[in-house]
């Protein structure tokens, strides 16, 4: 019997985390990057220390959630959300952000995200947060797919131009 297990990491997860990242990178930002090479500027760079402090910095955090999944007790995917608050021109004032999620392709067809953002959305509710936001590369079709499937939808569009 196969066992998927979604828990909140630790600090002892940091290393599987960040393998996670470097995977997620591989995977969705390097196919979009090779699509369109003009959003560069706009992507953080890969890098294993700024990544390892933010990391560690979003798990000591009260207002992040950091969440791993596991299949038969193998690190197979990670999400990150936080709480945040909007200072722009756009309501609610408090409201959940999801950052990421990300599950290895080798997994995916498991619910595995799924799973993570039911454990997002119980979070986000014990802090009273009834409103949830995420961002996706507009030419990330699968991942589009899959959040229009829980219920997103566009909201606003954030249009780049490097001089």
């Amino acid at each position: 019997m196969k066992l998927i297990s979604i828990r909140e990491a630790r600090l002892a997860d940091v290393p599987a985390l960040l393998s996670l990242e470097r995977k997620f990178d591989r995977d969705e930002r390097q196919p979009a990057l090779k699509r369109n090479p003009a959003i560069r500027p706009y992507l953080r760079a890969s890098n294993a220390k700024f990544s390892t402090e933010r990391m560690r910095k979003w798990l000591r955090s009260k207002n992040t959630r950091v969440v791993i999944a596991e299949y038969n007790s193998v690190p197979c995917g990670f999400s990150v959300a936080w709480v945040s608050t909007n200072p722009g021109i756009f309501r609610p004032k408090r409201y959940g952000f999801i950052g990421i999620i990300f599950v290895h392709q080798e997994y995916r067809g498991r619910k595995i995200s799924s799973l993570m953002v039911k454990d997002i959305y119980a979070w986000f509710s014990k802090r009273g947060i009834k409103h949830v936001f995420l961002s996706v590369l507009c030419d990330n079709k699968h991942a589009r797919g899959i959040y229009e499937k829980w219920g997103f939808g566009d909201f606003a569009l954030t249009m780049y131009k490097t001089r």
